[in-house]
């Protein structure tokens, strides 16, 4: 029962950061209108409520709260904006 867990909380990751990184692609059309920091700053208060919505979502099917660190979420945000820009040069 625990490596299901354990494949439930890796699912869940990977679908929170497949949400991630559609949320900045769908987003990606104000990149330029945006100062970064402020661009940043709104993509993140929009995955922190995507997190906090699987992460309840997560709780409910596995019974386990995870634990997602913020910096960790800056990081890949940070990561997939920098793709993003990268692919529309």
């Amino acid at each position: 029962m625990p490596k299901l867990n354990c494949i439930r909380m890796r699912m869940a990751g990977l679908k929170l950061r497949k949400s991630i990184k559609n949320l900045v692609i769908s987003e990606s059309r104000i990149f330029d209108s945006m100062a970064a920091a402020e661009m940043q700053s709104k993509l993140l208060r929009r995955v922190s409520k995507i997190v906090k919505e699987q992460e309840e979502e997560m709780e409910k099917e596995t019974e386990i709260k995870p634990s997602l660190m913020e910096e960790d979420l800056k990081g890949y945000l940070s990561e997939v904006i920098t793709a993003v820009k990268a692919s529309r040069k």
